[in-house]
């Protein structure tokens, strides 16, 4: 009975333990699932990410061009500066010889002339204010560069100290899993060292059973030989004296032996009692050990939980920078759109100009003849100081208008250098963005063929374990049958020893009777007795060989399934390890797209700065363009006045007046 006991309590902590390694499994599946949806929302992340990085390069390559075409624009625009300039000293070097000539001509050309240079300081003025409202904007886009790099550089300390963190971390999940490992083998120890005490205690068991079915075997032939004895007195008291006294030593030795089989089942009980409770112990301290392994466990799943949800949120903060940048870039666009307006209505006032340089001809052959007259009071009055001044303020904002040529010039070179460095920061970026796609495919496939061999594993573990459980069933069936069997063959031999000794008690009988005259009739009784036990003997006997090739066969039955709970138990771990290889390899899966998302955002950050200050530049170039274009065409349309005005005289004094006051006027134009 207690046999059965300690089976089916053995049977249902095995079932439990199946029961708990299955609920693992599901859960370990579950995760994998887990992982394969965060990965495939990583790859979605990651295209689109490459879709930016395009966009990216395309609105670089563009800018590059931009800034080509702005430096061949800004070579022009400096040639052209320097053929002004020589005019300007050809016109220094001309004007004392035409002086005398055009004195008259320039008492009305003056006010004229005065009105013009109003204008033109008025347009100097605008260029100055557009010239400090660049400054001021690129004195912003430095801050904001400033900015923008000190948040990299954060950035990267946060990055450093994450890191940091990953690695203790790692080394942390290494110190507890080799924890975990050492308690496994502990476990394992103690699992095997708790079936060999059940196993000895199962043996001590049975010997115990043995022994006390020996010595109730014993008590009742104890018990019937007292009785033969009493009987024998009864007959004959003399003549079965000798044979009571070495009965009576007979009874005493048995009693003696009887007397020490009962000290060593005490002491048998005793052990089992002991062993009893190492069991007890060391179960209780298999679930000590495993209960902090799963919290061990569950704290660590709560930390991945939390930078899980850090990460999330820092990505979200990301995306929402990204939608900021995007309604600054739209905010821009509008802003070139309304200068673009602005443009065209200069573009309209400069035609408007040139249909009212007609009315300034016919103004200047009516001033012919005034000029003549008052040819001498402008010779004086050309040396005044007002021309020398207007000449020195020309002159100044010439110099500005150079150093501002000159800090833009420098301002395009940092932003060239800019540019090469994000580029190489791109091409690295791409380069290690290649090389952890390739390494992440690699992954996937040997993922994936993990996979196919955990699922073809998990089909034979299940059926393994429908085998197990159909096998322990069949063995505990066994071994109820085994033990009935051993109740047969105890009671058989019991039986054995009782016709054993009668058969003496007989054979003892029967010599006695042959050396005495004993009855016939007696004698044909004792020799039946003999054949029936004669077969008796042959019939227990073939029926111990019978249930001894039974026990073997259900020992053989027995090593073979305790075969297949070790194979099942190595291919258990070997999954488990392959589990424990795929995790590791999707967190530095996930460490890795991490760093590249990060870079990749750094990137798309720092490139669309470039081109939100690439736009503000070119902006600002367009400008620059227009008004030295509105100056062109305003020089180019005086100069044809001019000399339309100089064909068109008929005498050679209006000769000799019109070309002193075409010098005069080139030498105001080159001056401004």
């Amino acid at each position: 009975m207690c046999l059965g006991v300690h089976l089916g309590f053995k049977f249902f902590r095995c079932d439990r333990e199946n029961r708990e390694w299955e609920q693992k499994l599901d859960e370990k599946e579950n995760k994998i699932q887990e992982l394969r949806i965060s990965k495939n929302r990583l790859e979605a992340r990651v295209v689109e990410l490459e879709q930016l990085l395009v966009i990216e390069r395309g609105n670089a390559q563009s800018m590059n061009d931009a800034l080509e075409r702005e430096v061949e624009h800004r070579l022009q625009t400096e040639k052209q500066l320097l053929v002004l300039k020589q005019r300007f000293h050809d016109s220094k070097e001309d004007s004392p010889m035409s002086s005398s000539c055009s004195s008259h001509l320039r008492l009305d050309q003056s006010t004229h002339i005065d009105a013009k240079t109003v204008e033109l300081q008025k347009e100097v003025a605008a260029l100055k204010e557009s010239d400090s409202v660049q400054r001021l904007r690129a004195q912003k886009a430095v801050q904001q560069l400033k900015d923008v790099e000190n948040e990299l550089r954060d950035l990267r300390a946060k990055n450093d100290i994450l890191e940091k963190k990953y690695k203790n971390f790692d080394a942390n999940l290494k110190t507890v899993k080799d924890n975990s490992e050492k308690e496994r083998k502990e476990r394992i120890k103690a699992e095997r060292e708790r079936e060999e005490a059940i196993s000895n205690s199962e043996r001590r068991f049975t010997e115990l059973q043995n022994l006390k079915a020996e010595n109730g075997e014993l008590r009742q032939s104890v018990a019937k030989l007292r009785k033969e004895l009493e009987e024998l007195n009864e007959i004959k008291e003399g003549s079965i004296e000798s044979e009571f006294g070495s009965l009576h030593k007979t009874k005493h030795s048995l009693e003696m032996k009887c007397a020490e089989q009962e000290e060593e089942l005490n002491e048998l009980t005793d052990r089992m009692k002991q062993l009893e409770q190492t069991v007890t112990r060391l179960e209780m301290a298999a679930e000590r050990s495993r209960t902090e392994r799963l919290r061990d466990l569950e704290a660590k799943d709560n930390e991945i939980d939390e930078l899980r949800s850090q990460y999330q949120r820092r990505i979200r903060a990301f995306e929402e920078q990204v939608a900021d940048l995007q309604d600054t870039n739209s905010s821009l666009v509008k802003q070139n759109r309304m200068l673009e307006g602005r443009t065209r209505d200069i573009d309209n006032y400069s035609v408007s100009f040139e249909a009212s340089s007609t009315h300034y001809k016919r103004d200047l052959r009516k001033a012919l003849a005034l000029l003549r007259d008052t040819q001498r009071v402008l010779a004086r009055e050309r040396e005044t100081s007002l021309s020398q001044s207007m000449i020195c303020q020309l002159q100044e904002q010439l110099m500005d208008a150079e150093a501002a040529k000159l800090s833009a010039i420098r301002g395009r070179h940092s932003l060239e250098s800019e540019l090469a460095e994000v580029r190489a920061q791109l091409e690295a970026a791409l380069t290690a963005k290649n090389s952890a796609e390739d390494r992440a495919l690699v992954l996937f496939k040997e993922k994936s063929s993990a996979l196919a061999l955990v699922e073809e594993q998990d089909e034979q573990v299940r059926s393994l374990l429908k085998k197990y459980k159909a096998a322990v069933q069949q063995s505990a069936v066994d071994s109820i049958k085994i033990a009935d069997q051993f109740e047969q063959m105890a009671d058989m031999e019991k039986d054995k020893e009782k016709l054993r000794e009668q058969l003496n008690d007989v054979s003892s009988a029967l010599e006695y009777h042959q050396q005495h005259s004993v009855e016939k009739h007696k004698l044909l009784l004792a020799e039946q007795r003999i054949r029936d036990l004669e077969a008796k003997l042959e019939l227990e006997i073939s029926q111990k060989l019978r249930l001894e090739a039974l026990m073997v066969k259900a020992n053989d039955e027995v090593e073979s399934l305790k075969d297949q709970i070790q194979e099942l138990n190595s291919l258990r771990e070997n999954d488990l390890n392959i589990n424990r290889k795929i995790r590791r390899d999707t967190i530095t899966l996930q460490e890795q797209l991490e760093d590249l998302r990060k870079r990749e955002m750094d990137l798309a950050h720092k490139c669309k700065q470039v081109a939100v200050e690439h736009e503000k530049m070119e902006m600002e170039k367009q400008t620059l363009m227009r008004d030295l274009q509105c100056a062109e065409k305003r020089i180019d349309d005086l100069r044809k006045a001019l000399s339309k005005d100089i064909s068109d005289r008929e005498d050679g004094s209006d000769d000799e007046d019109l070309f002193s006051i075409q010098n005069g006027s080139l030498t105001g134009m080159s001056r401004l």
